[in-house]
């Protein structure tokens, strides 16, 4: 069988990375770490020549993005998420988590309300907790391993609360879950209703190998008015480091306000190398996604088949977006400690423990599963290893003697 381009990952032994160079990979030589969300795959060719390129110029200026960037911004959105957007209304800056807090200090007030959808991306929660602005939650409905909101409670949530903002994740991590475009109808609704700005972090967007996913933009045009759109191509080609993303503000006292206060907090015009990186890697790689998306897909159901195989305790609904993939461990019936530990120092193995992601993610870990089917196989047999050893050493309750 001929060799696929993601069979094979880069050596990172030198990479100086947070995912391989630090916290327990400092100290044990069998840890393998499936935490942080970045990829083992290297960026398509395309963009690493187009780097190589800019790094022999050997000028690193001041710059600010470029036409034919911001049209193959457009581009993008247009062919890959049937979304029209105008070039006016591209704001870069160093990262979703960054712009997040620039949104939050931008469009809303010390001790405004601000609602999140728990289990949920972390930086959400600290960001509002940090910014003293007042944390509210409508936490996602489970079953099966596929979650729902709970409009309800939302509506709820948003009259009594008079929430500010809403900051949702789509498609949503951990869970993988990609929201039908009639829940995102539902939820701009709701947001037009109570007057809300509606933030909505779509860095995963590209990792839709069904082709479900909506834009918030697409799914509704006329939240346009109250809506930031936040993309990146960082998640999607690997280039997290490159600090680059994309903010769509359709709305001009919006994006003004965004502006200002990125102006406030000192932050500049973007990194150059992450523009040119942005720009190469939305012309040239479609196709390179479309690989990695299939990847992707098949490991999910490499491991789901795993499980079922070696650990059935465990259990995996196949994500629907994203490459995190959202590990149900309640049935090792073990405390959230006790998981950390178990994972961590009898498995050897770097995940995130779903308790981040807020209360709701208790029993839970998150797999990162962007690397080939060999560091996931080695993964694998080092959990159920570890799990086959708790068990046998483990005391059955009738076999107790009293003392």
């Amino acid at each position: 069988m001929a060799e696929r381009l993601f069979d094979h990952a880069v050596d990172r032994s030198s990479d100086h990375s947070l995912k391989y160079h630090a916290g327990p990979m400092l100290s044990d030589p069998k840890m393998i770490p499936l935490w942080i969300a970045d990829m083992d795959f290297a960026a398509p060719k395309a963009v690493r020549d187009a780097l190589e390129k800019c790094c022999a110029l050997g000028v690193f200026g001041y710059t600010a993005p470029w036409d034919k960037y911001l049209q193959a911004v457009q581009n993008w959105m247009k062919s890959r998420h049937h979304t029209a957007i105008e070039k006016d209304w591209i704001v870069t800056a160093p990262g979703i988590v960054p712009a997040i807090k620039i949104l939050i200090q931008a469009l809303t007030k010390e001790e405004d309300p601000i609602l999140i959808f728990p289990p949920v991306y972390h930086p959400f929660k600290n960001s509002i907790e940090e910014l003293n602005r007042t944390l509210v939650c409508s936490p996602l409905k489970e079953e099966n391993g596929i979650y729902s909101i709970d409009f309800e409670n939302l509506e709820t949530q948003l009259k009594e609360k008079k929430v500010r903002m809403i900051i949702f994740c789509s498609p949503h991590n951990p869970t993988g879950n990609v929201w039908a475009k009639e829940d995102l109808q539902r939820l701009a609704a709701l947001c037009k209703k109570y007057d809300i700005v509606l933030v909505s972090d779509e860095i995963h967007m590209d990792f839709d190998p069904d082709h479900r996913h909506t834009t918030m933009l697409e799914a509704d045009p006329t939240i346009a008015d109250q809506l930031v759109l936040c993309t990146a191509p960082s998640k999607t080609f690997n280039l997290a480091g490159l600090q680059d993303s994309n903010l769509i503000i359709p709305d001009e006292t919006i994006r003004k306000a965004v502006r200002k206060t990125m102006s406030r907090c000192g932050m500049g015009e973007a990194n150059v190398l992450g523009l040119v990186a942005c720009q190469t890697a939305y012309e040239h790689g479609a196709e390179w996604v479309d690989e990695l998306n299939a990847c992707i897909r098949e490991n999910a159901r490499f491991i789901q088949k795993y499980l079922e195989e070696h650990i059935p305790e465990i259990r995996m609904a196949i994500p629907q977006g994203t490459y995190l993939f959202w590990l149900d461990c309640r049935g090792l019936q073990m405390s959230d400690e006790e998981l950390h530990d178990f994972f961590l120092n009898k498995a050897h193995l770097w995940l995130n423990d779903g308790v981040m992601f807020g209360q709701e993610g208790s029993g839970f870990m998150r797999l990162n599963a962007a690397c080939p089917r060999s560091t996931l196989k080695r993964a694998l047999d080092q959990l159920a290893d570890a799990w086959n050893e708790k068990k046998k050493n483990q005391i059955p309750i009738g076999d107790l003697s009293l003392r």
